[in-house]
């Protein structure tokens, strides 16, 4: 009885170690350096703003992912990224009328400046087609979850009144808030994209990927246009944001590095 406990614990553990062994082969460690070009998108113009200009962010990143090999053509990956979202505002608005021999000019400059900063947790699936031997390219989609790690928003607005050329009127306003209450701390959204790897060897190849992300959670915390940050003792008629509330996250990134299989 013993000698048969004995032989079963054996095969057991021959064949449990071989499909362990089989299964830790299917991993490779893969890490990116990467730039991101990103935006917030799916907004209206705040109020009676309608020919601002708005300009993305860019920045740097590190990716670091863990790959398992469905198939020889299909990868699930899964990975973490320090990156980050937002987008510049700028509105320059003039208005002139004259009454007998005086002229007057109202000029008013508006500008928003938003940088969040997310840790991004990214799991897709990369379709391979085959060129060469060494050469395959890639159909990347999947989705994200991303954490607000710091939040960044600063704006400002200045009118300035004049009768001909007397200045008669300057007011305006500025501020920058660090506050995280005011943005979603949890974003999701999906990623796709393309790419293409070259196997340098049977361990290593090299791997370049441009990925588009869409967010589909409003990085508005509150919902509505709150204007009680502006130090100011009348309210200011815009959001947070300088944008409407329906806000959501928009970026492209690119990214180059290499995989190793284990």
């Amino acid at each position: 009885m013993d000698k048969l406990i004995t032989i079963i614990f054996f095969f057991i553990n021959v064949f449990g170690c071989r499909d362990c062994q089989a299964q830790f082969g299917k991993f490779s460690i893969a890490i990116f350096r990467g730039t991101s070009s990103s935006t917030l998108s799916n907004y209206k113009s705040p109020f009676a703003i309608y020919d601002y200009t708005a300009k993305p962010i860019s920045g740097y990143f590190f990716d670091a992912e863990i790959i398992y090999r469905v198939s020889n053509r299909l990868e699930l990956q899964a990975g973490f990224i320090q990156d980050q979202r937002g987008v510049r505002i700028n509105h320059m608005e003039t208005n002139e009328w004259t009454s007998g021999p005086i002229t007057w000019y109202d000029t008013t400059v508006f500008n928003r400046y938003v940088k969040n900063n997310y840790s991004l947790v990214p799991i897709s699936l990369a379709y391979k087609f085959r060129l060469t031997p060494k050469i395959n390219l890639l159909a990347i989609a999947g989705s994200y979850l991303g954490f607000l790690s710091s939040s960044l928003v600063q704006g400002s607005e200045r009118t300035r009144q004049r009768e001909n050329t007397l200045l008669i009127q300057d007011s305006g306003y500025a501020f920058l808030y660090s506050d995280k209450k005011y943005t979603n701390g949890v974003d999701v959204g999906i990623r796709f994209g393309c790419g293409v790897s070259y196997a340098v060897s049977k361990k290593f190849s090299a791997r370049l990927e441009l990925t588009v992300w869409r967010g589909l959670r409003k990085i508005d915390a509150r919902h509505s246009n709150d204007s009680i940050h502006v130090p100011l003792s009348s309210p200011i008629q815009y959001d947070y944001f300088g944008l409407s509330s329906l806000a959501t996250n928009f970026s492209y990134n690119g990214k180059v590095g290499i995989v190793y299989n284990l």
